[in-house]
């Protein structure tokens, strides 16, 4: 799953059966193009080309088709598998979903695959099937686009019916179910491109065995959730590189989850930074204190305050907190980095030598 976004051409591969989709009077390929039209807006500059609706009509050659579907797919930044009558019994969207984890493996079942459940007992019945138990994670889940009627069976009406001439108006039902899947598609995307933006840090040097290694960083935050942790982990790298290339040591920023801080997991900690955005002050040091228990070392791992600033005049109300001070980073308004503020670079600066000494001794 670390192909670069500009090597995929479509923003999605369409997993559905032709027989559901003219059943429903189109139903899926509408909503194809509804993504196809709404998803770019998103993205601004960064994007995929259109989404396929690939899914021949009639009989191509087995081999040839398998051929075409195995590069379609991995041609796909994600797959999106949409499940009625049909859909259960197709040999082929089997197939799909095998070249799929070709692709993707099995964390791109989490993170890559959207499931769009158009009939209850249809999604209910593909689950009990053996091909499922065998390709899908036990907590794959799946999104509701059927009606709540006695039967469940029948997909949401995407549009609702208007005066004469008002146009097509989509319906509130469906429109914030999709908009969920639309949301999730662009994060996706974007993180895929921040990711590629992140400098890589620089290479080991043959120096005494003491200035070797790595320096590990816990930043609060999750790589794959999180925009702004994309974001703030560019800039220390950004940062690092310039100021503490000369030792020959890379800087590893790893994901610090609200679960870890109470937990007895950051022995290789050699710094840590927590984000101060809605949190009340108070709650803030008690996390603090909490962390300063489990960091390990004497001294221990050096901390730092991250304070996403609304503008380069906002302020904290205070500027260290316990004992770790507060660093500003303001973000672009393209939200394509975040920038340490002027006054705080110096802040910035002592906590990584900090961290490269921790990491040293």
């Amino acid at each position: 799953m670390s192909t670069a976004l500009s090597e995929y051409e479509y923003s999605a591969f369409i997993s559905y059966a032709f027989d559901d989709d003219r059943a429903w009077e189109g139903w899926i390929s509408t909503f194809g193009a509804k993504l196809d039209e709404m998803l770019a807006p998103r993205l601004g500059r960064v994007g995929v080309k259109k989404l396929p609706a690939f899914r021949p009509a009639n009989g191509l050659p087995q081999g040839l088709l398998s051929e075409e579907l195995r590069s379609a797919v991995r041609k796909s930044f994600a797959m999106m598998v949409f499940v009625h009558n049909n859909y259960v019994t197709s040999d082929w969207c089997l197939k799909e979903l095998e070249y799929f984890r070709e692709a993707f493996g099995q964390e791109g079942f989490h993170t890559r695959l959207y499931i769009i459940a158009m009939s209850e007992p249809d999604m209910r019945l593909l689950r009990q099937t053996e091909a499922w138990r065998t390709l899908f994670p036990e907590d794959q889940i799946s999104k509701d686009f059927f009606q709540k009627t006695p039967q469940n069976d029948r997909p949401i009406d995407i549009y609702i019916q208007t005066a004469l001439n008002q146009g097509a108006v989509m319906n509130a039902d469906f429109k914030n179910r999709f908009f969920d899947i639309r949301e999730h598609l662009a994060n996706a995307v974007r993180q895929c491109v921040y990711a590629e933006r992140l400098p890589s840090s620089p290479p080991l040097t043959r120096q005494s065995s003491r200035h070797t290694g790595e320096s590990v960083v816990f930043v609060e935050g999750s790589a794959t959730s999180d925009e702004r942790w994309i974001l703030l982990t560019q800039t220390l790298l950004s940062t690092w590189n310039g100021a503490a290339s000369n030792a020959g040591v890379r800087l590893c920023p790893e994901e610090l989850l609200p679960k870890a801080f109470s937990s007895a997991s950051m022995d290789r900690a050699n710094g840590v930074i927590v984000q101060w955005s809605k949190k009340a002050l108070d709650s803030l040091e008690a996390q603090i204190s909490l962390l300063d228990q489990r960091l390990p070392g004497r001294p221990p791992a050096p901390g730092l305050v991250v304070y996403p600033a609304k503008s380069s005049d906002d302020k904290p109300e205070v500027m260290a907190v316990r004992h770790w001070p507060v660093v500003r980073f303001v973000t672009a308004h393209d939200t394509s980095a975040m920038v340490v503020h002027p006054d705080d670079a110096g802040t910035l600066g002592c906590f990584l030598r900090s961290v490269l000494e921790h990491q040293q001794a």
